[in-house]
């Protein structure tokens, strides 16, 4: 059985700050996931060319935001 949970955005934010979304495929889905978006305040401002973010086959998000310099 193949079945795709969600679908999963990280975004950095004009502001220089780390925005998770996840949106499923399937609203009615009978896991009870939900649409969901979380903005991380980080000290400084991601280097966006930089980052990166994985998920695992079991569900994991990995996210690597390195900071920016600070003239960015």
């Amino acid at each position: 059985l193949l079945f795709q949970v969600a679908q999963v955005h990280v975004q950095s934010d004009p502001a220089g700050r780390l925005v998770i979304t996840g949106d499923p495929d399937q609203p009615d889905n009978p896991w009870g996931i939900t649409a969901f978006k979380k903005v991380i305040n980080l000290p400084l401002r991601i280097d966006p060319h930089q980052t990166s973010a994985v998920v695992t086959l079991h569900g994991q998000l990995f996210v690597r935001a390195p900071f920016g310099h600070p003239d960015m």
